[in-house]
C-alpha cells in the first residue's frame, strides 16, 4: 500500500474586520492585566518561543499592524518549527532528516491506532493473530470506520493554514489532528449535552473544534492573550466570525470562547463539567502552575482530563502538581494511544 503524503497551500484572503477584532481582544486583555491578581511568573519554555520565535507577530501587534499580523498568522506551518501545538506544518515530532515517506507511515499508524482506541478497529494479537492486518487496511476504510464509530465527519480543516500530513480521501490529516479527535471523543464520553469545558491552553483551536462536532457545548479556551490570536484567527476562519467570542466581545452564543489565562480567576466555584489540559502543564513555570491547577480544582463541579508527556521528571509531571497543589484524586491513568510518551488521566476533583 502507497501512502500518499502531501501540503495544502491555502490562500487566505485579507479581512481587516477580523484582524481588528483580533487586535482588540488583545488589547483588551493587556489592559485587563494591569489590574488583574496574575502570579509573577518565573522563565519557561513559553517565554522562549514568544520572545524569540513570535517577534515578528508581537512588533506588529505593537505597532497596531493588522496587515503584517495577517502576513504571519497566515504563514504559520509553511515553514519548519521546533516546537509543537501552534501549527500543522512540519516540527519537532518528527527529525528534520525524516523523508516525506517516513513521516507519511508514522501518520498513518497513529491513525490506526485511534481506530483501535475507539473502538472502530479490534484490538490485534501477536499471540494467536490475526496481527499486522489493521495497517494493512486503505486509510479511506480506517477513516469511514472510525467515523462510523464516533458518528461525525472527521474532515480536516486542512484549508486555513499550511497543512503538511497524510492524504485520506480529500483530507489531509496531520497528527495534530489525530491527537485532537482522539481526546475530543474522550470528552465526549464524559461530558453531558451542553456541557461547560474549560481548556487551558488551547493551542490551534482543534481540540475546541472537534469537540464541538462531537457534542454541543459551552466552550472556553484560557491561554497567553498572544496563543488566544493565534487559535482566535484559526477558529474564526474555521468556524464562522459569529461562532467565536474573543475577549473583550459580547456573544455569549457563539461555539467557543477565548480568554487570558488569568481569569479562570473569575470563574464561580463548581460551575464547569469538564477541565482539560493537553500537552501544556509541563511547559508552564511552577507559579503560574500552582495558578492554574488550583484554580481548575476550583471551577471544577467533577473531572479534570490530562494529556501531557512525563520526560521532565517526576516533579515536573501533572500527577506530582495534583499532589502538591490539591485535594484531586485520580480515578485512571493510562499511556496515551497515539502518541508516545504521553499519558492520559482523570482527576475526581
Amino acid at each position: 500500500m502507497e501512502l500518499q503524503y502531501t501540503q495544502t497551500t491555502p490562500v487566505l484572503k485579507y479581512d481587516p474586520e477580523l484582524m481588528d477584532r483580533l487586535l482588540a481582544a488583545y488589547r483588551c486583555a493587556q489592559e485587563h492585566a494591569k489590574n488583574a491578581d496574575i502570579p509573577v511568573a518565573q522563565s519557561d519554555l513559553w517565554d522562549l518561543i514568544v520572545d524569540q520565535e513570535m517577534q515578528p507577530l508581537k512588533t506588529a501587534i505593537e505597532a497596531g499592524d493588522t496587515r503584517g499580523m495577517f502576513d504571519y498568522l497566515s504563514r504559520i506551518g509553511k515553514d519548519y518549527a521546533w516546537f509543537g501545538g501552534l501549527t500543522l506544518g512540519i516540527d519537532g515530532y518528527t527529525p528534520q532528516h525524516w523523508t516525506t515517506g517516513q513521516v507519511a507511515e508514522l501518520y498513518w499508524e497513529k491513525l490506526v491506532l485511534l481506530g483501535e482506541a475507539c473502538g472502530a478497529l479490534c484490538i490485534e494479537n501477536p499471540e494467536s493473530g490475526p496481527y499486522e492486518s489493521n495497517i494493512r487496511l486503505s486509510p479511506e476504510i480506517v477513516l469511514a470506520k472510525i467515523e462510523a464509530q464516533i458518528g461525525v465527519s472527521l474532515s480536516p480543516p486542512d484549508n486555513i493554514l499550511t497543512t503538511f500530513g497524510i492524504k485520506v480521501g480529500s483530507g489531509v490529516y496531520h497528527y495534530r489532528h489525530i491527537n485532537a479527535i482522539y481526546a475530543a471523543q474522550m470528552m465526549a464520553n464524559l461530558l453531558p449535552d451542553a456541557g461547560r469545558v474549560v481548556e487551558v491552553g488551547g493551542g490551534l483551536g482543534l481540540l475546541a473544534l472537534y469537540a464541538q462536532r462531537m457534542k454541543t457545548l459551552d466552550y472556553s479556551i484560557y491561554d497567553l492573550p498572544i496563543s488566544g490570536m493565534i487559535s482566535g484567527f484559526f477558529l474564526l476562519n474555521t468556524l464562522g466570525a459569529d461562532q467565536v467570542c474573543l475577549f473583550g466581545e459580547d456573544r455569549q452564543k457563539a461555539a467557543v470562547h477565548i480568554k487570558p489565562f488569568w481569569t479562570l480567576a473569575d470563574i464561580s466555584t463548581n460551575s464547569v463539567d469538564l477541565v482539560v489540559n493537553q500537552d501544556g502543564l509541563n511547559e508552564i513555570d511552577l507559579v503560574t502552575v500552582e495558578f492554574l491547577i488550583q484554580h481548575m480544582e476550583r471551577v471544577t463541579k467533577s473531572r479534570f482530563l490530562s494529556l501531557n508527556l512525563e520526560t521532565l521528571g517526576e516533579d515536573r509531571r501533572v500527577a506530582a502538581y495534583v499532589r502538591q497543589f490539591t485535594d484531586m484524586k485520580r480515578l485512571w491513568r493510562s499511556k496515551t494511544w497515539v502518541r508516545e510518551g504521553y499519558v492520559d488521566e482523570l482527576y475526581e476533583c
